[in-house]
């Protein structure tokens, strides 16, 4: 692949190189070339779907009321059982957004706003172990998640690892 700059938006886009099936192994294996694997998960152009903001819009809303209400009944020392259903909502509706970033392009896991998303995860699994302090765990993603979602576009896109961004 290569990379371009798109002077429209300011950020450099990933191209992956469209890499046709083999046919070239004289055994007749057919399996795709690299760049067909990569094109899959590193489109030249996000992809998206009809609709894709109002969905993302409404999955947030949904997101940050469940996420903030479980982080606030945990804080209160509400009852497990009571916070059963804003915890699955915060999960299920943080998957789908994730699933919807992912879909746009997997570019979106070496981003800082990919990259911050991991360790959410990462913290939120880490809970199941973690008694005393899970009140305050939540507390601590949920402001990294309002900092992270607010912050400018050239830091949420930002490679820590690479150069540049991409979009």
């Amino acid at each position: 692949g290569r990379l371009v700059y798109n002077s429209e938006f300011g950020y450099l886009f990933l191209i992956s190189s469209s890499v046709q099936l083999s046919n070239a192994d004289p055994n007749g294996d057919r399996s795709p070339a690299p760049g067909r694997v990569a094109a899959l998960f590193f489109p030249g152009v996000p992809r998206s779907l009809p609709g894709h903001r109002a969905i993302k819009i409404l999955l947030r809303a949904a997101h940050v009321l469940s996420a903030g209400v479980l982080t606030g009944g945990v804080l209160l020392g509400v009852a497990n059982f009571a916070l059963a259903p804003w915890l699955v909502a915060a999960i299920g509706s943080g998957l789908m957004i994730l699933g919807l970033d992912l879909y746009e392009s997997g570019v979106f896991l070496i981003q800082l706003r990919g990259l911050v998303v991991l360790c959410k995860i990462g913290l939120l699994v880490a809970l199941v172990y973690v008694d005393d302090h899970r009140g305050l765990i939540l507390a601590v993603l949920l402001v990294v998640s309002v900092l992270s979602s607010h912050a400018s576009s050239r830091v949420r896109y930002h490679v820590p690892f690479g150069v540049g961004r991409f979009k």
